[in-house]
């Protein structure tokens, strides 16, 4: 049975298809070293095939959970934490004071900054999740169908959708980050 030698990506060489074995690329190791004397050919290292679909919606996750800007009346603009633990808060919180089990204000913290909101606040930031998840769920259905056509093929593409010639595909949002 002859063997098939093939480089990993972490500089090792595999020596048996089967068990995956392998030796590390170490002059010092004989094993190593008699491979490289025998002359024997070693495939180089081929990366798998991207799952293009996965990594878009890696990307939507990344945009939508990483932050949005928002303009707080007398605070300005910051940063409000997009994630599914900010938006199920702030909805609750803003239920919560409709149906008179909390009172209004409430005090919100985004990064070093508290402040009282009310519930039309509260709603109001919510609803910028919300809108945000949104348009990435939008931005991910357009790369998606791309992909399916054929017309995105990288994940450079996916990163920058509105620079792939001729697509005329949105751009993720801004996460204001």
């Amino acid at each position: 049975m002859g063997y098939r030698f093939q480089w990993t990506p972490g500089g090792e060489v595999i020596v048996d298809d089967v068990t995956r074995a392998t030796i590390p690329s170490d002059p010092a190791n004989a094993d190593y070293a008699a491979l490289i004397a025998s002359g024997a050919q070693i495939a180089p290292y081929v990366p798998p095939p991207v799952d293009l679909a996965a990594y878009a919606a890696d990307k939507r996750w990344k945009v939508a959970s990483g932050g949005l800007a928002v303009t707080v009346p007398g605070l300005g603009t910051m940063t409000l934490p997009s994630d599914d633990v900010a938006y199920s808060r702030l909805k609750g919180a803003a239920q919560d004071m409709a149906a008179g089990i909390i009172a209004e204000p409430i005090t919100i913290v985004i990064g070093q900054t508290a402040f009282a909101a009310n519930q039309a606040t509260a709603e109001a930031l919510y609803a910028a999740i919300s809108r945000h998840w949104q348009a990435c769920y939008a931005v991910q259905g357009a790369v998606v169908a791309a992909i399916q056509s054929g017309t995105i093929t990288a994940t450079t593409q996916i990163d920058a959708p509105e620079s792939v010639d001729g697509a005329q595909l949105p751009a993720w949002p801004s996460n204001g980050a």
